[in-house]
């Protein structure tokens, strides 16, 4: 939501670390991890795909929907989803014509129309939306069908691209073995389980001062890779190419890789964010008075840091 985006500007250390793990550290990583398997012969294509892969930005939607249903930081991950992918139309293309210098797919990487292509498919739609939203947020809270249909048919078409695109990769033979396929498909796994598992540690070191619910938040944007910004990435460099099946696969694995390990983690997450030690503040009594006669204590005056009240300080009926 745009004005829940907003909020969260002034949270620029979170920011910053989503953006950078994001667009630095995970490609880098991976960069490495390439070429490590391109010394042992691994399939060019499927090392294109994971590269491609690396580069891109987080989810438009999926991270805010986990965040919040895992009681972390839902305000921080909308901006960084909303900032990481139009950014990401920027800087995505331009680490790949980096990682492709001196390859046979540098020729193809024509920056410009790269860039309008992936103004029309992704920042058009992007701002569009924002916009209905604006106009239409009213109507959506008033018409609860309407809201529930809208995210429906956001669902339905999300699955549909999905299934086009795995028809398109899968309708013709793939130039590899099963085996090797199977090896990527393993390695896609291992990459985000590995990364989810780095940004977790990492997020806990006191310079970020992060909270429970920012280190929820961050977990959720910084590994996980938007397929729509992905797939048309892919068609406009590897369109016509033979084995454009191969360089999609690694998304294809990628994304429900990260949507079945986000929807595992989020009962545990959020048993994790309510031990919290930090989430309730003590009570502050600012003066007691003694009745010397009676025993009874008087309380003149008292403030409460934080209005929320843990599970064993919620007052019992009939105490005041």
């Amino acid at each position: 939501k745009t004005v829940e985006m907003w909020k969260a500007i002034k949270q620029w250390r979170l920011h910053v670390y989503i953006q950078v793990f994001s667009f630095v550290v995970f490609p880098m990583v991976v960069y490495a991890l390439v070429q490590f398997l391109s010394f042992l012969n691994f399939n060019e294509s499927l090392l294109d795909g994971l590269l491609l892969l690396s580069v891109l930005p987080t989810t438009t939607s999926s991270n805010g929907i986990v965040t919040t249903q895992a009681e972390g930081n839902t305000a921080a991950s909308l901006f960084n989803a909303a900032f990481g992918n139009v950014v990401g139309v920027l800087i995505s293309p331009a680490i790949l014509y980096v990682f492709f210098t001196g390859t046979n797919i540098f020729a193809r990487l024509s920056f410009p129309i790269i860039l309008l292509d992936l103004v029309i498919t992704v920042v058009g739609p992007l701002i569009v939306g924002q916009i209905l939203h604006h106009f239409l947020a009213n109507i959506f809270e008033k018409y609860k069908t309407a809201k529930s249909a809208g995210t429906i048919l956001n669902t339905l078409c999300l699955l549909f691209i999905v299934f086009c695109t795995f028809s398109e990769t899968f309708s013709a033979p793939l130039n590899t073995s099963y085996a090797t396929i199977t090896i990527a498909m393993s390695i896609v796994v291992i990459l985000h389980i590995g990364a989810d598992a780095l940004v977790l540690s990492s997020t806990s070191l006191p310079f970020w001062k992060f909270s429970r619910a920012d280190r929820i938040a961050a977990m959720y944007c910084s590994p996980q890779k938007t397929m729509g910004l992905g797939i048309a990435l892919i068609s406009a460099i590897f369109e016509d190419d033979p084995n454009v099946g191969l360089i999609t696969l690694p998304l294809l694995s990628y994304h429900p890789t990260q949507i079945i390990v986000s929807g595992l983690l989020v009962n545990k997450l959020k048993e994790w964010k309510r031990r919290d030690p930090e989430q309730y503040a003590p009570v502050v009594f600012d003066d007691l008075e003694s009745d010397a006669d009676t025993g009874d204590i008087r309380l003149e005056a008292f403030s409460i840091e934080d209005e929320e009240f843990g599970p064993d300080l919620q007052p019992s009926a009939g105490q005041s």
